[in-house]
């Protein structure tokens, strides 16, 4: 027998997650003044970012609270067609009030990706004061499921998880997306 999707299904789980998002965020600021979220994924996470956009106009959601980080990026420009940060930008950044200091993007247009993500983790150890060792702790991290492209990348040597992952996209099981090796829950 074959299952009919209806057209509005991605729409209706986009808000519901979108929904859990905010209040991820505000349970962190209400905790400890500060929401930290993470995201791991281009286009796929599109739809979740702009339905967060969407449902935030139903809430106070304070944004000048939130700091967001990538936990990967193409190696292209910040408005390159292909950048994750670009997608982020329109989805979401551009239509809430976060503030520009708190956002946190990988430099991909650098020449060396290599430097390019020993400058990240050095920005995520002064941003989260990390002793050498210790991993970033961070409330959220969406995570989209077709990284493709991806040639600067978080893993499990500098990227840890404070309190709940959301898996955005196909039914993946965590352990096996490249950008979450050794990830410690």
């Amino acid at each position: 027998m074959d299952r009919a999707i209806s057209p509005g299904y991605e729409t209706n789980i986009a808000r519901r997650e979108a929904t859990r998002v905010l209040r991820w965020g505000a349970e962190a600021i209400r905790e400890r003044g500060v929401f930290r979220i993470a995201l791991a994924g281009g286009a796929d996470l599109r739809p979740l970012l702009a339905a967060i956009a969407e449902e935030s106009q139903h809430t106070q959601a304070a944004f000048d609270r939130w700091h967001v980080f990538w936990c990967e990026e193409r190696h292209v420009p910040p408005y390159h067609l292909d950048s994750c940060y670009r997608m982020a930008e329109q989805a979401l950044l551009g239509r809430v009030p976060v503030l520009p200091e708190n956002l946190h993007r990988i430099r991909a247009e650098h020449r060396d990706p290599h430097e390019a993500a020993r400058s990240y983790e050095l920005l995520l150890r002064r941003t989260f004061s990390m002793s050498p060792g210790e991993l970033p702790r961070f409330d959220a991290v969406v995570v989209g499921n077709s990284s493709q492209g991806t040639v600067i990348r978080l893993t499990g040597a500098v990227l840890s998880v404070a309190h709940h992952v959301l898996s955005w996209g196909d039914a993946s099981p965590l352990p096996a997306l490249p950008s979450l090796a050794g990830v410690r829950l």
